[in-house]
């Protein structure tokens, strides 16, 4: 039995990208993999100036390489690095999106950490525009993964209401511990200067 529209949580993800990226300039994929996160930014980011990616394993920027330039994209800027190092973003960023766990296709024990994750995730906030968003997908269902949810949870409930706004996409009543996606928003309200953490 099929479900129309709850069968997962892509339908919202892709309406939030359709809606939220139309005028975007500054775009980060935190885990690039693949690259499918990254071209569906892209493809909803008409007016982007520059994508940044990152991963740590040089199969996923090749991989992610490879399918971007197969569409002609340009303006991509691929790290090869932890997620945790932003030294290389001197804008203010717009979007950010991150697809958590371990490389499809690849080593299942190369995966993410909460402890680098949550790191950048600190950095990323100080890099803010005003109504930016940013968009983790955490995978609970092996134990780093529900490790690096929970942790990334309790982060995300711990920031200030003032300048962050956050919600969770889950399917509540699946067995096997289906991914979890949470969005956060900054506030609008520019004071002319940036907050400090």
């Amino acid at each position: 039995m099929k479900y129309k529209f709850l069968d997962n949580t892509n339908h919202f993800i892709d309406y939030i990208l359709k809606t939220f990226l139309k005028d975007k300039k500054i775009l980060v994929d935190m885990t690039c993999g693949n690259g499918h996160d990254s071209l569906r930014v892209l493809q909803n980011a008409p007016n982007y100036e520059k994508l940044y990616l990152y991963d740590v394993q040089m199969k996923a920027i090749e991989n992610t390489k490879s399918l971007l330039d197969s569409y002609a994209y340009k303006n991509c800027i691929y790290l090869n690095k932890s997620h945790d190092d932003l030294s290389d973003i001197h804008e203010d960023i717009d979007f950010a999106i991150y697809n958590l766990g371990y490389l499809p296709g690849a080593d299942k024990k190369l995966v993410t950490n909460s402890k680098s994750t949550i790191k950048s995730i600190e950095l990323l906030l100080e890099k803010l525009s005003f109504e930016a968003i940013i968009m983790i997908t955490t995978y609970p269902g092996h134990e780093e993964g529900n490790v690096e949810d929970i942790k990334i949870y309790d982060y995300l409930n711990s920031l200030d209401q003032k300048i962050f706004n956050v919600i969770k996409l889950e399917f509540i009543n699946q067995k096997n511990k289906p991914c979890k996606t949470y969005i956060l928003e900054k506030r609008s309200e520019d004071d002319g200067e940036k907050f400090n953490l």
